[in-house]
């Protein structure tokens, strides 16, 4: 929702009526607008959750049979707030704040899905790979003139996480073909907050309007190990086979300690037979204070790829080990010679 006058669609599926799903209007810590079925009280309410409270309800009245079956819920920006339409409802009037409004984010489960018009709802999604440092995915266009003009109108791809803007991707940057299928591929800046388990959210945006095309959780596969170690460096290799040629940055720490980033860019020629990519994706890392290795205590290291909680092969890597005095002691005492268990002399 961002200009007055623009409309949106969203269809709460039997899924959703039956969990108890909500469709939610976000600005800060308040909710905005919040529109939830409730199939035990025969109505839909409407809600605002603003300065720590929630405000009086809003509730529309439902019959039997449309609990039975999915329900739309149509929403338009009017003077002074959101028109609601639910089904073939007559149309009910939500004030709003405008301004907050137009900066709000939706926020809604996968069993609510936005109803798109006709010739955008003929857009195919394929999210190929989504993690903390990329999404990627396959998108085919509609057919006819649709792409020419959407090109025409600015329109682009935006990519959240969480609902935090992540992305944009003119569509012109794409250089679209008629009814074709293009690959998208979008990164996230070095600032921007990520962690597996987000979800990524690719939306449309055309003429001040935005839909929801697709959503997937955060799930990453990395590739990597450490190969030396010892009480002043840790090096190794890390790289994401999902997205080539992207340097991928580790987090190391002594102990659990958290000593610093480095970024897996350096030259490895050993792994080119793995991939041209490979053979720039090493890291050395030197500590800055070397591990100290008294005889009564342990020392280890572990990179992770940052962000995650995903350890390198190798990882951790012990440096030391405690020694007891009981174990030097039992090292250094004499053992006696090991005697064959067949001249042994049976017991009677």
């Amino acid at each position: 929702m961002a200009l007055p006058g623009a409309s949106d669609s969203y269809l709460f599926s039997v899924r959703a009526i039956r969990d108890k799903a909500h469709l939610d209007f976000i600005d800060g810590n308040d909710i905005l607008f919040h529109a939830k079925p409730l199939q035990e009280h025969g109505w839909i309410v409407f809600n605002s959750f603003l300065g720590g409270a929630w405000q009086p309800e809003a509730r529309l009245p439902l019959d039997p049979a449309d609990f039975a079956a999915p329900i739309r819920l149509g929403l338009a920006l009017g003077p002074g707030g959101l028109v609601l339409r639910v089904n073939d409802r007559p149309e009910l009037d939500y004030p709003l704040d405008l301004a907050r409004l137009a900066a709000a984010r939706v926020r809604h489960g996968t069993s609510i899905a936005p109803i798109l018009p006709a010739a955008e709802e003929q857009i195919a999604i394929r999210i190929l790979a989504a993690d903390i440092m990329h999404l990627a995915a396959e998108v085919t266009l509609p057919g006819g003139d649709w792409a020419k003009e959407a090109v025409q109108d600015g329109a682009a791809f935006l990519l959240s996480i969480d609902g935090r803007p992540a992305g944009r991707t003119p569509l012109a940057a794409l250089r679209p073909a008629e009814g074709g299928t293009l690959p998208l591929r979008m990164t996230f800046g070095r600032g921007a907050f990520v962690c597996d388990g987000m979800v990524a959210e690719l939306v449309l945006e055309r003429q001040g309007q935005r839909w929801t095309l697709a959503t997937a959780p955060l799930r990453s596969r990395f590739t990597g190990g450490l190969d030396r170690c010892n009480e002043a460096m840790v090096r190794g290799f890390a790289a994401n086979p999902a997205l080539p040629g992207q340097p991928v940055m580790v987090d190391v720490f002594i102990n659990g300690t958290y000593q610093g980033s480095t970024r897996a860019d350096r030259p490895r020629p050993d792994l080119a037979e793995f991939g041209a990519d490979y053979a720039h994706s090493g890291f050395e890392f030197t500590f800055a204070r070397p591990i100290h290795l008294p005889v009564s205590a342990d020392a280890f290291v572990s990179v992770r790829v940052r962000d995650t909680d995903l350890d390198l092969a190798n990882s951790p890597w012990w440096v030391c080990r405690a020694v007891t005095r009981d174990s030097l002691l039992q090292l250094e005492a004499p053992q006696p010679p090991a005697r064959d268990a067949a001249a042994q002399p049976a017991l009677s």
